[in-house]
């Protein structure tokens, strides 16, 4: 069985303020293929929309979903992967199920829209 390797880079996004935050909570992730992997964030403040995006090798980071602290999704689905937030405990989250070796990308999770066309202030934050 092929397996697929997470490493889980730590860093701080910080949002429309500063008491605006969002951090990695994992460190390193295994998956086998076709396995189930969860990647998530802490955030903190008045946070309404958090979004995940991937960033494949020698590719641009593409926006895969938000979600607001409402439980709305946009897109509303999308194929193997399932994002949640659990307001409770200010915790974002990105399942990756039927992990596939194309999953192997830098994960980012944001406060705010961040892919603009200005990726010098795209912060690193998980690599499945």
């Amino acid at each position: 069985m092929v397996s697929l390797s997470a490493v889980i880079l730590l860093s701080l996004y910080i949002g429309e303020t500063l008491e605006d935050s969002i951090k990695s909570l994992d460190s390193v992730k295994h998956v086998a293929q076709g396995g189930s992997a969860t990647l998530s964030c802490s955030y903190s403040g008045s946070v309404r929309t958090l979004q995940w995006y991937r960033q494949g090798l020698h590719s641009e980071p593409q926006f895969l979903q938000y979600i607001t602290t409402s439980g709305t999704k946009y897109p509303e689905h999308v194929e193997n992967l399932s994002v949640r937030v659990l307001n409770n405990i200010t915790r974002l989250e990105l399942e990756i199920s039927s992990a596939e070796m194309t999953d192997s990308a830098v994960y980012y999770c944001a406060l705010q829209p961040t892919v603009t066309g200005n990726h010098t202030s795209l912060n690193k934050n998980l690599i499945l």
